[in-house]
């Protein structure tokens, strides 16, 4: 299944822009979307090969319009799914630090292609462990699912520790197994969600309470507390991490104990911790803020602003 498409359309002019879209090609569709055009693709009477079509944007008030947006198509046979060499990652940030480990229970994302027939989401819990004809063993046993596509699937990996400190990982679709890869195991491995899901940037980290990421936009207050979601802390039993807060202005680090870390009520697989700002750092926008276990294995580096 091809994934739908957006484009956004843009006005540099004074007036009020009106579109339409109109595709060429029987196996393409184009709509107006609000301010972005939604490309979507009837693919089931296709063989394999290379599709070409053309999405065209009148307007009866832009000075620049029609508008022709070539769109390329290729249809691959179906065959076995394949998981990228090295591609279990955490779920949080694809594992851009150093030493990617993945804990228990944690959320993690592998990459490949073919992994799906189809895009599905996990909408009931306890999480399914077959999202459309797609399942994730790991060490041999199918394991919850979130989310399965073509070319991600992101899934929980087990509480129990794995034998020989070793994560054993295939994907089964409709009857077809992949390439098999392993991923490195430790107790605790966490790794901080983002704003925007790069793993970089403004963190997911929240007024204490509120709801609200602590950004430019809404700066938490020095002394004030702090919501902090990320996984891979481990089981229950793990000791607890401590928040390093660091940047311009500060001599060295800031390292500080939490106050809660643990499971995120209602959330498979994510990790809440809760920690209190020192009041000895500077009103900035851009405090870095990382993960420390009692093990010494970092988070990856995010920020966020504080007054």
């Amino acid at each position: 299944e091809a994934p739908d498409q957006l484009v956004q359309v843009s006005n540099q002019g004074l007036s009020v822009l009106n579109w339409a879209p109109s595709s060429d090609s029987p196996w393409m569709t184009a709509v107006q979307d609000g301010a972005f055009l939604h490309i979507s693709f009837s693919t089931g009477s296709l063989a394999p090969g290379v599709y070409q079509g053309n999405v065209t944007i009148t307007s009866n008030t832009a000075a620049n319009a029609p508008v022709t947006i070539p769109v390329t198509l290729k249809m691959i046979a179906t065959g076995a799914p394949a998981v990228k060499f090295g591609g279990a990652v955490d779920a949080a940030n694809y594992c851009i630090r150093a030493n990617c480990y993945l804990a228990p229970g944690s959320l993690a994302t592998l990459f490949g292609t073919q992994l799906a027939n189809q895009t599905a989401t996990a909408t009931t819990t306890p999480l399914p462990n077959k999202l459309s004809t797609t399942q994730v063993l790991v060490n041999g046993t199918p394991v919850s699912l979130i989310y399965v596509s073509y070319g991600q699937v992101n899934f929980q990996l087990p509480a129990a520790l794995p034998p020989g400190a070793r994560w054993i990982i295939t994907v089964q679709r409709d009857g077809q197994t992949s390439n098999v890869i392993s991923a490195r195991y430790t107790s605790s491995a966490p790794a901080i969600f983002t704003e925007d899901q790069s793993g970089l940037g403004y963190g997911a980290i929240l007024l204490a309470g509120q709801g609200v990421v602590a950004d430019n936009n809404h700066p938490a207050t020095r002394g004030a507390y702090v919501e902090i979601y990320a996984t891979g802390l481990g089981t229950s039993n793990t000791p607890a991490p401590t928040v390093i807060f660091s940047g311009t202005g500060i001599t060295g680090n800031v390292e500080v104990p939490v106050s809660y870390a643990e499971a995120a009520p209602g959330f498979a697989g994510l990790n809440q911790i809760n920690v209190q700002i020192p009041t000895t750092v500077p009103a900035t926008s851009h405090l870095r803020v990382q993960v420390r276990t009692a093990y010494n294995l970092l988070s990856n580096v995010v920020e966020i602003a504080v007054k």
